[in-house]
């Protein structure tokens, strides 16, 4: 942490101590895992020059993982479980998301949230996946030490959500939230494709149908869950 805070803030360094950071980064995330993703663009910045004496200019992005990592490492308690052996599919934490032109929503047994679309220019991939990351925020508390396999029925969401990246930098800054949140947990994720009649239950909530929804989930809560600010996991707008 002593380290971090002195790589805070700089604006130039030599490729041989920006490696020493990066090295000692990796070797952390052997344990943070989801950390690993806050590492990616240090990496990047190290490739800009060739020789180790060279300086690299720090950009905005590299100071945005250093803050990242000020501000989960004193809030972790230095235990990485092991996850479970088995992927915890939707199915069996009754997990459901999705998203429309109205609204984005999320399921979790018996509880559910909507929240509506307030920039139509979002991408449906965004919305998509902003449902999911609001869930995880949410209820994931009740995943630790689990491997979950979110279903989904937007395939570039999917992808994302399995290759862990995407070239989108709107998508990567929901996706460096996730792993903010997996790693505060912590749990792994991955995801799979279904059709939409599959997700029927956040299908109709995402279009507003209540009439629908309490058709389908007859037992869900009658007030839906507060969802949690996104805000609670960053410390720097990274876009």
């Amino acid at each position: 942490t002593e380290e971090l805070q002195q790589w805070k803030n700089r604006k130039h360094a030599k490729k041989r101590d920006l490696l020493s950071l990066i090295g000692k980064l990796v070797f952390i995330s052997r344990v943070v895992r989801c950390g690993r993703m806050f590492v990616r663009r240090l990496i990047e910045v190290s490739k800009k020059v060739r020789h180790l004496h060279h300086t690299v200019t720090l950009n905005r992005e590299f100071q945005a993982d250093i803050t990242w990592w000020l501000t989960f490492l004193p809030s972790w308690n230095g235990i990485s479980m092991m996850y479970e052996e088995e992927w915890t599919s939707s199915v069996d934490l009754q997990l459901w998301t999705d998203a429309s032109n109205l609204a984005v929503a999320g399921v979790y047994q018996d509880q559910w949230f909507v929240e509506l679309v307030s920039d139509t220019s979002l991408s449906i991939n965004y919305r998509e996946l902003y449902a999911v990351v609001l869930a995880a925020a949410t209820w994931s508390q009740r995943w630790a030490g689990k491997r979950v396999l979110f279903y989904c029925d937007n395939l570039a969401v999917c992808h994302v959500l399995c290759n862990k990246t995407s070239k989108s930098p709107a998508l990567m800054h929901l996706l460096r939230r996730l792993f903010y949140i997996a790693a505060s947990v912590p749990f792994d994720f991955s995801a799979k494709w279904i059709d939409t009649k599959s997700n029927d239950q956040a299908d109709a909530l995402s279009r507003l149908d209540f009439a629908r929804f309490w058709k389908l989930a007859p037992t869900a809560n009658t007030v839906m869950s507060k969802p949690r600010s996104l805000d609670s996991f960053v410390t720097v707008d990274d876009k």
